[in-house]
């Protein structure tokens, strides 16, 4: 394969909302659902997020040891199309590799002023710069530069933009959904609003759907 294996991943309400209103965080899946994350987190060992988390959330991109003994370093690979990544974001900081994807002409800023600003400290960080289609990174390229790096399977957590991103550019090999019996209201970051419009209609399998605390987690594959 010329692609790693991407593996989507995400929790939403019934109403299809990912994080609150304002953008901030919102709990949406449940312990069990959380542990399950955490076990497919080590299972494919590199975890993709974008930019647009980082700033938000600030996680740590890790595998907790209460869901996984003994966990081991995760790759974290972060879209940052025009080189936003904060340099004191927790993520540089956990034990694994880091790796920043940036759009053309803006790895050297990014990584002088990440670098810069830490001066004292060996960062296991690698910036990679990659053409802009359409304001968005080429996934394309992206998946070389990974495949290159010895990077073959890719749990994709978010958020809306770059979920979106991948399952419009139809570069997934499936995709699980937790559902919440929640509602948010509101006009807050949702899976429909990452979507762009298809090139055609997008087709999936329902592999299983079980219940998960108090939701329901459904397993797809896309029919190709």
């Amino acid at each position: 394969m010329d692609r790693p294996y991407y593996h989507i991943n995400f929790a939403m309400t019934v109403d299809g909302r990912m994080a609150n209103p304002d953008g901030s965080r919102l709990r949406i899946s449940s312990p069990e659902d959380i542990r399950r994350v955490h076990l497919l987190r080590q299972e494919l060992g590199a975890i993709l997020v974008g930019v647009n988390t980082i700033v938000m959330d600030d996680p740590k991109l890790t595998v907790k040891e209460e869901h996984v003994p003994s966990p081991r370093p995760l790759t974290k690979i972060v879209l940052d199309t025009r080189g936003r990544t904060p340099s004191n974001v927790r993520f540089l900081w956990t034990p694994g590799r880091s790796l920043i994807a940036v759009g053309n002409g803006k790895g050297k800023a990014t990584r002088d002023r990440i670098l810069g600003s830490n001066p004292k400290t060996n960062l296991d960080l690698d910036i990679i710069e990659l053409g802009v289609i359409e304001g968005r990174l080429d996934l394309q390229g992206l998946s070389r530069s990974l495949i290159e790096r010895g990077i073959e399977r890719v749990l994709i957590e978010g958020g809306p933009s770059v979920i979106g991103s991948f399952i419009a550019s139809n570069n997934f090999d499936r995709l699980t959904v937790y559902i919440s019996p929640m509602l948010v209201g509101g006009k807050g970051p949702s899976l429909f609003s990452g979507l762009s419009s298809l090139d055609s209609i997008e087709r999936l399998e329902l592999v299983s759907s079980e219940r998960s605390g108090e939701g329901e987690l459904q397993d797809y594959r896309p029919i190709r």
